[in-house]
């Protein structure tokens, strides 16, 4: 099962690196039907924008110019705490989220026991599709998980 999810990582990256170096687009526009900015925490009310209404197609249009423009990057997919993700629904029922990347430390203390912890990696985030995951350099994406993508 983990060379499976490691073949779907490197065509993952293969596709973005494709993308990055041609005139083709990863995300195209008219691909997407919505895009949710959730947070994983009991209770809070994420954004949901969708591509019918104007300020929808707006930051469906800024999502695609940010995923277009991230810069694979190598270094760990994990999820860290309670991730802020966004949420795109594709027109074909598939779906890709982006999380905040962390940079992980494990300790193991005296007593045996193991501490991680994750902090926030400045403009990187992690995009998952179906089961592969690529770690991308992306301020932009970064800053919008941020503000919850009620900025800019």
């Amino acid at each position: 099962m983990q060379k499976l999810v490691c073949v779907h990582t490197v065509i993952l990256f293969i596709t973005v690196m494709t993308a990055c170096n041609s005139a083709s687009q990863l995300v195209k526009v008219e691909e997407i039907t919505s895009i949710q900015i959730v947070r994983n925490m009991p209770g809070e009310h994420g954004v949901f924008y969708k591509d019918n209404d104007e300020i929808g197609n707006l930051k469906i249009k800024k999502f695609v110019r940010c995923i277009n423009s991230s810069i694979p990057i190598s270094g760990s997919t994990e999820f860290g705490k309670y991730p802020m993700i966004i949420k795109v629904e594709m027109k074909d029922g598939k779906v890709i989220i982006v999380s905040q990347a962390y940079t992980w430390t494990h300790k193991t203390l005296t007593n045996g026991n193991v501490f991680s912890s994750a902090v926030p990696k400045k403009d990187e985030v992690i995009i998952s599709y179906g089961t592969a995951r690529l770690r991308a350099k992306s301020p932009e994406l970064y800053e919008w998980l941020k503000d919850a993508g009620l900025g800019k």
